[in-house]
């Protein structure tokens, strides 16, 4: 039962995290001066957002998986009572989702990790976010995991 739990937890969690990710590339792209042209976030295709006439490309790229890390996180900085852990399992997945993307992309560039390239992003720099990212939002869930298991009426799973 415990399996299944997560298992609907990360699709549950697919949207969300996604719409916050391009959340990072709309609200750089609005400051960079862009046109946004487009937004896919339909969830059965992967979303992407469409700018056009930015003075600061690079930094509309980078916008997207940054924005999608730490805006969760920032949630978990208000109290939220039952919703917290709901919220912190989320945080968790936008780290390891935007970090295993950014971090692994690089070794097939799509998407924003081709646009990284193209406007002049390293590879160690794509690396390197990933690994933090990716440890980040496994230390959340690990953490999420001891909670669980201190609790000492912890029904079986």
């Amino acid at each position: 039962m415990r399996y299944l739990k997560f298992t609907l937890a990360l699709i549950l969690c697919w949207w969300p995290f996604m719409v916050v990710h391009e959340l990072g590339h709309i609200v750089s792209g609005a400051l960079s001066g862009a046109t946004i042209d487009a937004v896919e976030l339909r969830p059965w295709r992967l979303s992407h957002t469409m700018l056009s006439g930015s003075r600061w490309p690079l930094a509309d790229v980078w916008a997207g998986p940054i924005v999608g890390c730490l805006l969760p996180l920032l949630l978990l900085a208000f109290p939220l009572g039952k919703a917290q852990v709901a919220a912190a399992f989320f945080a968790g997945f936008c780290l390891i989702a935007n970090g295993a993307y950014i971090g692994l992309g690089w070794i097939g560039p799509y998407g924003d990790t081709a646009e990284l390239f193209r406007h002049g992003a390293a590879i160690w720099q794509m690396i390197l976010f990933g690994i933090v990212c990716f440890a980040g939002g496994i230390l959340i869930w690990y953490r999420l995991d001891r909670q669980a298991e201190d609790f000492p009426n912890r029904p079986p799973t």
